[in-house]
């Protein structure tokens, strides 16, 4: 029994771990797109431009608890930002669970998301950015060597 709840506890972790990495992908396929800096400015309602509390940012949840509307201006936000925070928590119990907590299962995990982010990019503006795909290149040649 111990076992088991060690097992969800891990896999929750791991899933929550993927689903921040996810909401930080949302921010590197949008800002990539737009040529916005991927650090600042922080985090804001894409319709009104008010600054999100950290509360709002809370990978899935915030999502779910604001009813997919942003908090000040009551606008629908975009389906996208849970659904990518979801694959990429999915990603990360998938990675887990074949590679354990090793080197290649960070590659693994790392390669992932960056077709994640080429496969938002491409469905949302029909673009592969290539420094995206530079930087598979340089991840794929970093792992083989």
């Amino acid at each position: 029994m111990d076992a088991i709840i060690l097992l969800v506890a891990v896999v929750i972790v791991a899933f929550m771990f993927g689903a921040i990495i996810g909401s930080f992908l949302n921010v590197v396929a949008l800002r990539g797109l737009s040529g916005e800096s991927i650090v600042l400015p922080p985090s804001k309602c894409p319709k009104c431009g008010n600054k999100l509390m950290p509360w709002h940012n809370i990978p899935i949840l915030s999502y779910l608890f604001l009813r997919g509307k942003c908090a000040f201006c009551k606008e629908h936000i975009s389906i996208q930002y849970p659904i990518v925070e979801f694959i990429a928590g999915l990603f990360a119990v998938g990675v887990l669970f074949k590679y354990q907590f090793n080197l290649a299962g960070l590659f693994a995990f790392t390669i992932l998301c960056i077709l994640l982010v080429m496969s938002v990019t491409d469905i949302k503006e029909k673009v592969i950015i290539t420094t995206h795909a530079w930087v598979l290149i340089a991840v794929g040649l970093v792992f083989h060597s």
